[in-house]
């Protein structure tokens, strides 16, 4: 599957502010009330990349909807 695919239809990549227009919009689109996050994409980030995004996810992007 391509990146454009993935990014158009449901993918989440960016930094917070484009993070949280991003899940509102699939949001509006799709209704969902759960989102799964897939931080760490087959080993190719490290384990302290990972920590620090899901720490900024928690921090920055999670609060817009709680």
């Amino acid at each position: 599957m391509k990146y454009e695919t993935i990014d158009s239809l449901m993918g989440i990549f960016g930094d917070p502010a484009y993070c949280i227009d991003r899940i509102a919009e699939l949001r509006e689109r799709f209704g969902f009330t759960r989102l799964v996050c897939w931080v760490e994409t087959g080993g190719l980030n490290g384990h302290r990349n990972v920590l620090d995004s899901m720490r900024l996810f928690a921090d920055r992007v999670m609060p817009h909807f709680a």
